[in-house]
């Protein structure tokens, strides 16, 4: 390992390890690393006199893989120090991150919207009961864990989520969403009438007690 590697604030790249174990897997790494770079010669640019450089390496130092997948985008290849939304360990520019994620949710909309708490969004800091009740939709442990990631936005960390993971949530804790939308709109305006039913009541209430204790006013 070099030297300039013990001392780094970032542990090496989990490949650069593996390959620095023995000379066998080194050289099985560098070969998956060119033949990498070959099959996707259309972003990385691989030309076909790589192949007779001596010395060449291809998974570390400057033309390797390692070195690239670094500092460009995994889907086309352009420059970039930006990192994918929902994939913060890759490379991405924001074309490709909404070309390959086209619909992402905020934590606050998915929370106003879709009538969530933060423990069906981020199961993972929170336990709770209502875990039991929900359906069972090809996950083992029953819980549906939407993708989400982070990023900046006007300089404040904001979480976003798939949207298509956080509507199948949705529906696995209220049922169809559009029939659970419908009886809370059916709810809050019961609630509504309600309340006014009882400030008019209170209202008629306060009227007769005047008229008892202040029929002066009234007479």
């Amino acid at each position: 390992m070099q030297p300039e590697l013990l001392i780094s604030k970032k542990p090496p790249h989990a490949l650069y390890q593996l390959a620095s174990a023995c000379r066998g897997l080194d050289k099985q790494l560098q070969s998956w690393a060119q033949h990498w770079l070959k099959s996707h010669a259309v972003i990385t640019k691989y030309k076909q006199s790589h192949d007779t450089q001596p010395g060449r390496r291809f998974l570390t130092g400057k033309h390797g893989l390692l070195f690239w997948i670094k500092r460009r985008c995994v889907f086309c290849g352009k420059q970039t120090h930006r990192s994918a939304i929902l994939a913060n360990g890759l490379r991405c520019c924001i074309a490709c991150d909404q070309w390959q994620w086209p619909d992402k949710i905020t934590k606050t909309q998915a929370k106003e919207e879709y009538d969530l708490r933060e423990h069906h969004l981020l199961p993972r800091y929170h336990h709770h009961p209502s875990y039991a009740k929900l359906a069972k939709l090809g996950i083992p442990s029953g819980m549906i864990v939407p993708r989400y990631g982070t990023c900046q936005v006007d300089n404040v960390m904001t979480t976003m989520f798939l949207l298509s993971d956080v509507q199948r949530l949705a529906e696995a804790i209220h049922g169809n969403y559009e029939m659970y939308v419908a009886r809370r709109k059916r709810e809050a305006q019961d609630r509504e009438v309600s309340r006014g039913l009882r400030e008019r009541v209170a209202r008629r209430s306060d009227l007769e007690w005047m008229r008892m204790h202040e029929p002066s006013r009234y007479f």
